[in-house]
């Protein structure tokens, strides 16, 4: 399923005017001005559950990460969002310019983030979600999605933010758990790396087209996704497609919640489906070499032509 499917469209928001946002939020206007709404949206999410925002620089981009930390010299948890806005594509700016806010009216990964009672913990919303580019007379545009969501610019911006946090707060490795189209990113980050645990996915969004190339080595880690029977955006299809390139590993495993939806039916129960085991891999892997002795020669003097 290509993720390039996104249906843009230039006309569905009505514009802001300068003055409507200057009365909302004081950063003003321009490149990186954020949706004052929808931060706030954020930030009542995150608060009760003691998640502080971080904006973390990573390749071309200003990532925005909500973050709970406890426990140093210990594994922690990483939340990657979906697509958000994307598919609604670009409105226009109150400088007359295309401004691109991909920024989701319901942040369904941080809300799950905001349930999950690990020590330590972490979420990672997507490019020009919240916030924009390093660059700031720069503007995201659509060039930083579609087929670049998954681009080698935006794996290493990932991968930059990953380590960045491991450092920061001196963690061993990480549990990913991507939603939407998060769950492709966190399969390829999880594909490409050696620290991180286990993977997890909600209402996945899983191009199987970007993702068979890394097939090997997701079959070899461990991971659980959950899927909702009333999910029309990413039907249960799009899940045994991906499963499909794991050939039957015994690593990976699923759990099918009928009534659920793609943003709807998770929240609640997300505690409580944290607590569903992920299946244990076992990776057989060849005996080590172990040289054969030979033994020393044995010589018998001579005595005439016998030998003892």
């Amino acid at each position: 399923m290509k993720h390039a499917s996104f249906k843009f469209k230039s006309s569905t928001l009505k514009s802001w005017t300068c003055a409507g946002l200057l009365a909302l939020t004081l950063t003003g206007c321009g490149p990186l001005a954020g949706n004052p709404l929808r931060d706030q949206i954020a930030h009542r999410l995150a608060a009760p559950s003691w998640m502080v925002e971080r904006q973390v620089e990573a390749g071309p981009y200003m990532l925005t990460a909500y973050e709970r930390m406890h426990e140093r010299q210990s594994t922690g948890t990483l939340y990657i969002e979906g697509d958000g806005q994307a598919y609604l594509g670009t409105n226009k700016s109150v400088l007359g310019k295309d401004v691109f806010d991909p920024t989701p009216v319901n942040p369904v990964a941080l809300h799950l983030a905001s349930k999950d009672p690990a020590a330590n913990l972490a979420y990672i919303a997507r490019p020009c979600q919240y916030s924009g580019l390093t660059d700031r007379d720069a503007a995201c545009g659509l060039e930083n999605w579609g087929a670049a969501a998954y681009s080698e610019q935006t794996l290493a911006a990932y991968n930059e933010a990953l380590n960045k946090i491991k450092s920061r707060y001196d963690l061993t490795a990480i549990h990913l758990i991507g939603y939407d189209s998060g769950a492709t990113l966190a399969a390829l980050l999880a594909a490409g790396r050696h620290d991180i645990l286990s993977l997890r996915t909600v209402a996945g969004n899983f191009d199987t087209d970007v993702l068979a190339p890394h097939a090997a080595n997701l079959r070899a880690l461990p991971q659980r996704h959950f899927i909702g029977g009333q999910d029309t955006v990413t039907p249960p299809a799009n899940l045994y497609a991906y499963l499909q390139l794991l050939k039957g590993s015994e690593c990976a495993d699923y759990t099918f919640i009928q009534e659920a939806e793609h943003e709807k039916g998770w929240v609640d129960k997300w505690a409580e489906l944290l607590k569903q085991d992920i299946p244990r891999c076992t990776v057989t892997t060849p005996p080590a070499f172990v040289p054969i002795e030979k033994p020393e020669p044995i010589y018998y003097p001579h005595m005439g032509d016998s030998k003892k």
